[in-house]
């Protein structure tokens, strides 16, 4: 995110619940990323201040400590689910509207390599 800053980015806005970690000189601004109203909020906030979204990147991910997916305990994986999954065409949701209509922006998807794997074992998460 500093970054950014550094390449000359007019601002930096980054969203999550918890935002004790955010740079300085990037805004920290308290987001759930698994609530569609949260995210299009978000976006409405940060297009009122700065204007436009011209890149967009999303970066949620979490881990449940224990889980393996050999036992299936879905009530532990399912807050990991809707953040790793749902969350990431929710932003672009969120944003691709005011992209579309300006007819330039860039959504930046960060993925695990996690998902390369394929064999249950790889799977599991201790």
């Amino acid at each position: 995110m500093r970054a950014c800053l550094d390449e000359g980015a007019a601002a930096v806005v980054a969203a999550d619940l918890r935002t004790d970690a955010v740079p300085a000189g990037c805004e920290a601004r308290q987001c759930d990323v698994t609530s569609e109203a949260a995210f299009a909020q978000s976006a409405r906030k940060t297009e009122a201040r700065c204007g436009r979204v011209d890149v967009f990147c999303s970066n949620a991910g979490v881990l449940t400590p224990g889980w393996d997916v050999r036992e299936a305990d879905f009530a532990v994986s399912g807050c990991d689910w809707k953040i790793d999954v749902p969350a990431y065409p929710m932003a672009a949701t969120a944003v691709l509207a005011g992209m579309i209509a300006r007819r330039e922006g860039c959504l930046l998807n960060t993925a695990s390599a996690a998902g390369r794997f394929t064999d249950a074992g790889a799977a599991r998460r201790e």
